[in-house]
């Protein structure tokens, strides 16, 4: 056969491996290869485990590759390369299309045929071997894992924050990293005052601190990614609690020989460890529900808010308007004749930021009485808040906890209690654990409270002056946490456009509102002299104040509490 080309596979199991010595041995195939009369094409898939050949992108491109005749046939240093599937279906997934190819397979030592039977019996007996290797391997490191996660913390890569530190019998154990803590702080500081993870991350990125090197997939890298920021909010370490294998989705075989519990059930491990706590357990709830949450703020590539964005509707179709350029919306249907959802909109609608500001602005007084109604109700359920006695049964629990410890080592203790204690002192523990997540959750509502509390203040004093003091992006935040659905008509061309507000629904209350006595607005004439600040918009009429919606009364307090919360931080710009 001329003209012949070989897919080189080249894999290591770890980010890293990546680059290693083992690595440059395997591109030595190449020249392998071509002293066997073929031309090699490489297939780079470091740092992928072997185990699954599904999970394998590159491995399953050169499959198909040969398959459509691109190469025409494998090859691998060794079989161990190849596949490390612990089944040996893999093994036989690969035979097959190279046998229905018409392929070859060569490895560093020879050229197998896999149409006979001799070395497809070869073939698939190596990649046997090599899946039950794997499987060796992994037993041999788990069984010491497993051993080690039942009395302390175990990270195969320490996260940000933590290093491992060499005792005096040469074993690891994790520790704080000192030369991490002001990451830590500038973390914690981002995480409270900014409103969206991508916000924190720009924001670490611009100003920094820059994050230590990592070494990914892609390579080393120093830049903040909100794939980073989540895992740091949902890892408990960072509270003083390890867990492992409790939110496992998929455990191999290896947990049902080394790490299942009497019941036979997968164990879940978990230590506290507060000397490894970086910030208290309810100051991260408070942070994941806040980030869990994301606002409807919107960032474009260039750097410039679009706030607004998913608030507006096209008055004409109904359709969602979406970020046009630099302070301005448009209808999805602008440009395609057809919406994001599929609607077609014969008139897409386009309008500018400030307009739409404005004509919220001359509604806002109405859409705030929801607001304060609300703030009311809540001053009355927290009069209604009860102090619950979880604290005190914590505290005296642990100090019975501590007696019963002394008791167990004082030596005038009968050894026939000795039994009785230690069980008493189990059943003790599950207790404690759980008052101690109790405690966790009241004072978290604790905080909440204090909270709420400092909303009311603001929504109950002056809000309309607080919110015309803002800076236009944060105005355009609150507007965002006030209306939803809006849609605004207009009339005219040119520089004789107007604009008015027709219909919006009003958040808090989840109340849908026409605005029949909306005025409408126009642009001010560019030669005409003002005295005093220049107006932004000009409306017709006399405005009229009409409280609507004032009556919250048939909501529930859990119902309207987060977004309370979220306007009150909005007000006070955390």
């Amino acid at each position: 056969m001329t003209n012949v080309t070989i897919g080189v596979l080249i894999r290591n199991s770890t980010a890293k491996q990546v680059g290693n010595y083992r690595s440059e041995a395997q591109y030595d195939m190449g020249a392998v290869i071509e002293g066997r009369g073929h031309t090699p094409r490489y297939y780079d898939e470091q740092g992928t485990s072997g185990s699954d050949l599904s999970k394998r992108k590159v491995a399953m491109r050169m499959l198909d590759d040969l398959k459509s005749g691109v190469i025409q046939g494998i090859a691998a240093y060794d079989f161990k390369r190849l596949t490390r599937d612990e089944f040996g279906i893999d093994g036989g997934t690969i035979a097959r299309r190279i046998v229905e190819a018409h392929g070859q397979f060569h490895t560093h030592d020879r050229e197998y045929n896999l149409r006979l039977d001799d070395d497809l019996m070869q073939f698939q007996f190596q990649c046997f071997i090599a899946g039950l290797d794997w499987r060796n391997i992994r037993n041999t490191l788990w069984s010491g894992t497993f051993k080690k996660l039942e009395r302390e913390p175990h990270f195969m890569k320490t996260p940000l924050g933590y290093m491992n530190v060499t005792d005096d019998r040469d074993k690891k154990h994790v520790a704080k990293n000192p030369e991490h803590q002001h990451v830590i702080d500038a973390l914690a500081l981002a995480f409270d005052e900014c409103a969206s993870l991508g916000e924190v991350t720009r924001r670490l990125n611009r100003d920094g601190p820059q994050r230590p090197t990592f070494h990914g997939r892609g390579g080393e890298s120093k830049r903040w990614m909100v794939y980073g920021l989540r895992y740091i909010l949902a890892n408990d370490i960072y509270t003083g609690t390890f867990r492992f294998g409790l939110h496992t989705k998929e455990r191999s075989t290896v947990w049902d020989k080394f790490a299942l519990d009497e019941d036979g059930q997968p164990k879940d491990f978990e230590q506290h460890v507060p000397e490894l706590a970086y910030w208290d357990a309810v100051k991260v709830r408070r942070w994941r529900r806040k980030f869990n949450k994301p606002s409807n703020t919107r960032m474009m590539k260039n750097g410039k808010q679009h706030p607004l964005a998913g608030m507006l509707e096209c008055v004409n179709c109904g359709a969602r308007m979406i970020s046009y350029g630099v302070g301005s919306y448009a209808c999805s249907a602008r440009g395609a004749g057809r919406a994001t959802d599929g609607r077609v909109c014969s008139h897409p609608q386009k309008i500018r930021e400030f307009v739409v500001l404005r004509l919220l602005r001359e509604e806002l007084p109405n859409v705030l009485a929801d607001a304060q109604g609300l703030a009311d109700r809540a001053r009355v359920h927290l009069t209604e808040r009860e102090t619950s006695p979880t604290a005190q049964r914590l505290a005296f629990l642990e100090e019975r906890a501590q007696s019963m410890l002394d008791s167990i080592f004082d030596e005038a203790t009968p050894a026939n209690m000795v039994d009785r204690i230690k069980k008493k002192m189990t059943a003790n523990a599950a207790e404690i654990e759980k008052l101690r997540a109790q405690v966790v959750d009241e004072e978290d509502a604790r905080l909440n409270d204090e909270q709420l509390a400092a909303t009311c203040d603001i929504l109950l004093a002056n809000p309309l002056g607080i919110l015309d003091s803002m800076p236009a992006e944060r105005q355009a935040r609150v507007y965002s946490l006030l209306f939803a659905n809006v849609r605004i008509e207009i009339r005219g061309f040119g520089g004789g456009r107007q604009w008015r507000l027709q219909s919006y629904t009003a958040r808090l209350i989840d109340e849908h509102r026409p605005v029949t006595s909306a005025r409408w607005a126009r642009c001010p004439h560019p030669k005409v002299q003002y005295d005093g600040i220049r107006p932004i918009l000009i409306f017709d009429g006399q405005p009229e104040f009409m409280n609507v919606g004032n009556d919250t009364t048939a909501l529930r307090y859990a119902a309207y509490l987060p977004s309370l919360l979220e306007l009150g931080a909005a007000f006070s710009g955390a």
